[in-house]
């Protein structure tokens, strides 16, 4: 696989989540520029953070690569954990 020889720009759907928040630091401390979309951004919140209502009325922020994440269960999952090891 190659790598990018300059910063990427990522954008992260379901960067709050658990792998997410992983996957977020991960690229950060690879150098690369990051920003998470959430439904429901805090008060904290800097200006890394979309909202997909601003999505939906602004379109895409500029990005090199996009991730979306996502997931559900009703139960807990046990190779969660080992996954977000992984990413960390």
């Amino acid at each position: 696989m190659a790598v990018p020889s300059a910063p990427l720009r990522v954008l992260i759907g379901g960067g709050t989540g658990f792998l997410g928040q992983a996957l977020r630091a991960r690229l950060e401390k690879a150098g690369h520029s990051v920003r998470v979309i959430s439904r429901s951004p805090s008060a904290q919140d800097d200006d890394s953070v979309v909202t997909w209502a601003s999505i939906e009325h602004n379109g895409l922020p500029p990005c090199d690569a996009l991730v979306q994440l996502r997931y559900t269960t009703t139960a807990p999952c046990p190779n969660a954990t080992n996954a977000a090891q992984w990413l960390t």
